[in-house]
């Protein structure tokens, strides 16, 4: 019952309403509706490329600044090793005075300071010091083995303690202002006596500026407002945005996700809200545990692009479907004129005017239409002129007949 009644008020509405407003709904339905849905369909395939094509590129960026920094580290970690393997490195270090004379160790340490000058030119390491227990006097201008005395009460030789393996510090871990005038990163490393090795000997440090690792994480060109950060945990140790500084914390929802490779992949990307903004976040280890190299991109860097072009989209949209009705009202309103013209001619004849007539516009179904109405009145016009001929000669007949009887009644 219910689909019958609206059935036949649909069916209703097409035949009762007017014929403008039949041509505004066809062009609606024909023009406005696959517009809107193509135009609709199109916005959301162009956000979708968009963030692939931009987030394609951000991390090809990321995944080779990782790498750069990763090289870095990697550079420090390579000297530590080497020197490590380096057996003047345990005679300087050692206690044991027989047979090392002062002499020997005069050469020794002259000899490292070269090996420290190699190693500095060829990995490009900005420092390479090595921090000895013992009371010998050595004497070179780096300085570059120094009594652990002079830095046994710093937090970050404390902290050092007895490592057994590397150990990494970032510029705010150092209280002593940096000799060379610049902030550096360094990693150390604890040597041990080779015949106990629960007697540490010395520490081994290896410093790069921290400019340099500054540069390497400096933001590239492919976003404006993308953040890249060398992480510990979840402290930040270099930050590309002055928006956020090195010492503080990254923002909680960030650090709920970063170190989970276990939930999450290292290259996924990975929506939260960081500093009250929607952005888009993906992080990645490095060879120093617990460090980390991420980039937070706001939606906003993403989907710029594509907003652009949504405007762009929507005016050609607006402007093809302005142009489209306006022509579309100019068809119509030309048909509907001649529609309307033959209907006042017509509704005039129904009200007795025989004499309205009609001239054709057009050689389409409508100007035959108007052609068909003008010879029909004119084959009218003819049938009545020849009824009224016949009238006449009826009449004649008539009286002629009547007068044909009259005449011998008078005779």
């Amino acid at each position: 019952m219910k689909n019958k009644i609206w059935k036949d008020g649909w069916k209703k509405i097409i035949t009762d309403s007017s014929l403008r407003s039949k041509l505004v709904w066809i062009y609606f339905v024909l023009i406005i509706l696959p517009l809107g849905f193509f135009s609709f369909y199109a916005i959301r395939r162009l956000n979708e490329l968009t963030r692939e094509q931009t987030l394609s590129s951000v991390q090809k960026a990321f995944n080779n600044t990782s790498a750069s920094v990763e090289d870095e580290l990697n550079r420090l970690e390579g000297v530590l090793d080497i020197l490590t393997m380096d057996s003047i490195i345990y005679r300087v270090s050692s206690y044991d005075t027989s047979d090392y004379t002062y002499m020997q160790r005069l050469e020794d340490s002259n000899q490292l300071a070269t090996t420290f000058d190699h190693l500095k030119t060829l990995s490009g390491v900005s420092g390479i010091r090595l921090y000895v227990k013992n009371d010998y006097l050595y004497s070179n201008q780096q300085r570059d083995i120094i009594p652990d005395s002079e830095v046994k009460d710093s937090r970050w030789y404390q902290q050092l303690g007895e490592a057994l393996s590397s150990s990494w510090y970032y510029p705010g871990d150092f209280e002593e202002p940096p000799e060379s005038g610049h902030e550096c990163f360094s990693a150390m490393r604890v040597i041990y006596n080779p015949r106990d090795i629960r007697q540490p000997l010395a520490v081994l440090r290896v410093d790069t500026q921290a400019q340099r690792l500054r540069q390497l994480i400096s933001q590239p060109e492919s976003t404006e407002n993308g953040i890249f950060l060398l992480l510990r945990e979840k402290e930040v140790l270099l930050s590309s945005s002055d928006t956020i500084t090195p010492g503080s914390r990254i923002p909680e929802t960030a650090a709920a996700v970063i170190g989970q490779e276990q939930n999450l992949g290292p290259n996924s990307w990975i929506s939260l809200l960081a500093q009250n903004e929607n952005s888009y976040l993906l992080y990645r280890s490095l060879p120093v545990e617990g460090w980390y190299m991420a980039v937070l991109l706001p939606y906003e860097d993403v989907y710029r692009l594509s907003r652009t072009l949504r405007l762009e989209m929507l005016m050609v949209v607006f402007i093809v479907g302005l142009l489209s009705y306006g022509i579309a009202l100019a068809i119509s309103r030309t048909t509907l004129s001649r529609l309307s013209l033959l209907a006042q001619t017509m509704h005039a004849v129904e009200q007795g005017d025989v004499t309205a007539r009609i001239t054709p516009v057009g050689k389409d179904e409508i100007g035959q239409l108007m052609g068909s109405f003008s010879r029909m009145m004119e084959r009218i016009d003819g049938l009545l002129e020849e009824k009224v001929a016949y009238g006449r000669e009826i009449k004649n007949l008539e009286l002629k007949a009547l007068q044909a009887q009259i005449n011998p009644h008078f005779l």
